[in-house]
């Protein structure tokens, strides 16, 4: 029909048709309608009561949106704060342990200050070694363990002044101590001679034996004491152990070797300053002999006793500092001062000996002397410079002694008169005759002057 209705004759025909169609259809659709209209009025009562429903959840749900935004910003919030706290804490972290590691650096290096106050140099040195071969190597590279790295060479320098001014005060307590060392090494030598000389009456194949030759070494029982190091008098070298294993660690140990040389010549030419004169004149005291005067001021030295105490005394010491250390001392150095100090001590004793006229005090020196001499020569010392002063003073008591003699029996002459003597008895004759204080009177000569 539809192809149909091209035709003009046949379009009323489906007209028609299509109007009975919708009639048929709105009839049906009225029908349908009426017989479901209460159930579309309770559905559309419901969808209204689905929207208002929709709606009130779409308010909650806003609401749950704000709230869970409102939530999320406090969220964000705490997490911020935790993301810093966290930051805050990794700071503090960082930062106590750098406390940690610079207290570590400033605590050993206030030890090195603590013990240099101390006086403990030696510790104080190992400390500064340890800070900075340990602690500064393993710290991290702040201002102030740079700050202190760069200390570490002055600190150093502090140490090596402290040592230094330390070992000067050691080397003043020597120079103050060395005559009693002296004193102590002649007196040993003095009670050798008294053993050697009572074996020599007890035994006579002891005769003729001296003091330090092989033979007196074997008979002598009591062990040589060591004047530094005796009942009476105790040395210390541990300063200038310390001092040289400091100036060695800091590779100074030449210029320490220098200046000690220096101080120990100023303190040898300070035993004989120049321009001293010995007097051996004084006869009031012959235990005490002479006096010693020196110009500018100079301190005096009372006698020649203390003049070769103070001689004995510096050669013990530089004898005890060539044996116990190492590269400090050698024998040449010491037997140069050694003979310095015997060509002075000679020139001023034989000065001293030209105005000397009594043969007592030239026993009193020549037994002086001897003792010197055989106290330093058991320390292997040569002594042929020194040895010369033993026989000047024999020379000169013979000369002395001869015109000592001579006088005494002129005068003798003089005033006898020439009459006989006369004995009772024997004994009375000998005992004149024979009158060993008058042969010790004009041969005083005792048995090393004899030998």
């Amino acid at each position: 029909m539809v192809r149909d209705a091209g035709d003009s004759s046949k379009t009323n025909t489906l007209m028609r048709a299509l109007k009975q169609v919708k009639d048929n259809k709105a009839g049906d659709i009225e029908y349908i309608c009426n017989r479901n209209h209460q159930d579309f009025l309770d559905s559309v009562d419901q969808l209204e009561h689905i929207r208002q429903g929709t709606v009130g959840l779409t308010g909650d749900i806003v609401k749950l949106g704000q709230s869970v935004e409102a939530s999320t910003d406090k969220l964000a919030q705490h997490k911020k704060a935790l993301v810093d706290f966290r930051a805050v804490q990794r700071n503090i972290e960082a930062a106590s342990q750098a406390i940690k590691d610079c207290l570590e650096v400033l605590r050993s290096s206030n030890r090195v200050h603590e013990l240099l106050a101390e006086n403990k140099h030696y510790a104080a040195l190992r400390a500064l070694d340890e800070l900075s071969q340990v602690h500064l190597r393993e710290a991290p590279r702040y201002n102030i363990v740079e700050i202190i790295e760069q200390s570490v060479p002055a600190t150093q320098r502090l140490i090596a002044d402290a040592v230094k001014k330390a070992l000067i005060n050691w080397l003043s307590e020597l120079r103050d101590a060395s005559p009693f060392a002296g004193e102590i090494a002649m007196y040993n030598t003095t009670e050798r001679r008294a053993r050697l000389k009572a074996r020599a009456l007890n035994d006579p194949a002891m005769h003729g034996v001296i003091v330090n030759s092989a033979v007196e070494a074997v008979a002598e029982e009591e062990q040589a004491e060591d004047p530094l190091n005796s009942e009476h008098l105790k040395l210390d070298f541990s300063p200038l152990f310390e001092a040289l294993y400091i100036f060695e660690a800091l590779n100074e140990i030449e210029t320490f070797k220098r200046e000690y040389d220096i101080i120990r010549r100023q303190q040898m030419e300070s035993i004989q300053p120049h321009g001293t004169v010995l007097k051996l004149n004084d006869v009031k005291n012959l235990e005490n002999l002479g006096k010693v005067t020196a110009p500018d001021e100079q301190p005096e030295i009372s006698g020649l006793q203390t003049l070769l105490e103070l001689v004995v005394g510096f050669a013990c010491v530089e004898k005890a500092t060539l044996e116990r250390t190492e590269n400090l001392r050698n024998q040449s150095d010491v037997d140069e001062l050694w003979d310095s100090i015997c060509r002075e001590l000679v020139g001023l004793v034989s000065v001293a000996l030209e105005e000397v006229t009594d043969p007592k005090i030239l026993l009193v020196v020549h037994e002086k002397i001897t003792i010197c001499l055989q106290t330093v020569e058991s320390w292997n010392y040569p002594i042929i410079t020194i040895g010369a002063l033993t026989d000047l003073t024999f020379s000169k008591f013979v000369s002395t002694a001869d015109q000592d003699l001579s006088d005494k029996l002129s005068e003798l002459v003089k005033q006898d008169t020439y009459d006989p003597i006369m004995f009772a008895t024997r004994e009375e004759h000998d005992r004149d005759v024979y009158d060993e204080a008058l042969q010790k009177t004009f041969f005083p000569l005792d048995e090393d002057m004899k030998k």
